[in-house]
């Protein structure tokens, strides 16, 4: 069963991996990205099926931690993965904020730039919703100031189509 996680969702199944980084005796950081980033840091009421994340220290203990919740809660094994990974920026996230912190756990969660940026890069309806979102409470009211944002974090790709289309659309909105 997917689960449905909403920033209290997403806070619990932090804290049970924390609990099994715990058991281990480990300790790790990781750095969220995607809906749940968007959750924890912008729209509590936003809801994701699963945790994009890249896991920088210890990756054997996390992936053992998130297998052993999969099992216990009746979730896919990809409730927490890496699969968005290889579509992370090269330019580093500077601005990243710590977003949950315990002795077993560090998870710091995408900036503003970078949630738009990579949104951009992936198109879909629901990445534009967040897009806005982001975009609203972070001050970025154009679609110039969007399109410096993924120059800036993706500086040697061009926008995708689909994106370009949608910043015709704020264009027009905005005039």
């Amino acid at each position: 069963m997917t689960p449905t996680l909403d920033r209290n969702g997403i806070i619990e199944a932090l804290e049970a991996l924390d609990e099994e980084l715990r058991k281990r005796d480990r300790r790790t950081h990781i750095y969220v990205f995607g809906g749940a980033c968007v959750s924890l840091s912008f729209d509590r009421n936003r809801v994701t099926g699963d945790i994009d994340v890249h896991v920088r220290e210890d990756h054997g203990a996390v992936q053992d931690a998130i297998l052993k919740i999969a099992r216990q809660r009746e979730w896919p094994t990809t409730w927490m993965n890496e699969q968005g990974t290889q579509k992370l920026p090269r330019t580093a996230d500077t601005r990243a904020k710590v977003l949950y912190q315990s002795p077993h756990l560090v998870v710091t969660g995408a900036s503003p730039e970078h949630i738009i940026a990579m949104k951009m890069r992936a198109g879909r309806d629901i990445d534009w919703q967040d897009i806005e979102r982001v975009a609203k409470l972070s001050g970025v009211e154009s679609a110039d100031e969007l399109e410096r944002i993924h120059a800036v974090v993706f500086p040697e790709e061009e926008i995708p189509r689909r994106s370009r289309t949608r910043l015709r659309e704020w264009r027009r909105r905005e005039g």
